[in-house]
């Protein structure tokens, strides 16, 4: 569980850029275009869309979770790939 394999498979919202768009998804990128651009947005890490169950075990050890203080908890927001599509949003539906 190497820390420099771990650092270039996650990424922190302060380390996306656009050729990482696909890999992220479109909420996760437009998080980090806005944290990036001095927005209030809490900071994260990305788990990108190729990662195996393997590379999940490397998590934990990332050091962006190292640098949090004991007993910080986190919120995690998921999302698949596709969802932002306009074939596939659910919200747009009226019921």
């Amino acid at each position: 569980m190497a820390t420099s394999q771990n650092v270039q498979l996650f990424a922190t919202l302060d380390q996306i850029t656009p050729d990482d768009l696909r890999r992220t998804g479109g909420k996760a990128y437009n998080c980090a275009r806005l944290k990036q651009a001095g927005f209030p947005v809490p900071d994260g890490i990305v788990i990108p869309a190729d990662a195996t169950d393997d590379d999940l075990l490397l998590l934990t050890s990332h050091p962006w979770l190292a640098q949090q203080p004991a007993g910080t908890r986190y919120a995690v927001r998921s999302s698949g790939l596709g969802e932002d599509r306009a074939a596939d949003r659910l919200a747009r539906l009226i019921i």
